[in-house]
């Protein structure tokens, strides 16, 4: 299986290769900058650049299409709606004013620290589970997206430079 992979992402553009590997949630930009430089030996703009962009293809994906999911499953499903209602818009109703003050910091910070985890993926869930703003959540997530890019670029500049 990991041969026929392989033999696929082989014909593929090494730039393509990152910026996909970028998009996939859990890896996200954490594997894709250390495989751009310590695999395909591109330059750390080149492996940045194409890391981020990949990264952010999914934060526009799910911002236009993930509340569209949310409402025919709330509206289909009486049960998850309850699930939603229960356990998220009510904690955004009851919570608005710190949402809506920290929200966009909290996501910045979440995104910006290469975690497992705190990713795109799981940021911008969060960012329309809780109803935040997309004017403010979206930006947010990307700056923190590009902080995280240049961590984890410095950290494979400096692990590369050790060994």
């Amino acid at each position: 299986m990991l041969q026929k992979l392989m033999a696929l992402i082989h014909f593929l553009p090494s730039e393509l290769v990152i910026a996909l590997l970028a998009a996939m949630p859990i890896v996200e930009l954490r594997a894709a900058i250390p495989v751009g430089v310590g695999v395909y030996h591109m330059s750390s703009v080149s492996a940045y650049g194409w890391s981020v962009l990949g990264n952010l293809i999914p934060l526009v994906l799910l911002f236009l299409y993930l509340p569209r999911l949310i409402s025919a499953l709330s509206f289909y499903s009486p049960k998850i709606h309850g699930i939603f209602e229960r356990y998220f818009f009510r904690l955004s109703k009851k919570h608005a004013e710190a949402l809506n003050r920290y929200g966009s910091l909290f996501l910045l910070v979440f995104v910006g620290i290469p975690h497992p985890g705190g990713g795109v993926w799981t940021a911008s869930l969060l960012a329309i589970l809780f109803r935040l703003h997309p004017k403010f959540a979206i930006p947010a997530i990307a700056g923190g997206v590009l902080i995280s890019g240049l961590v984890v670029l410095f950290l494979t500049e400096a692990s590369i430079k050790l060994f």
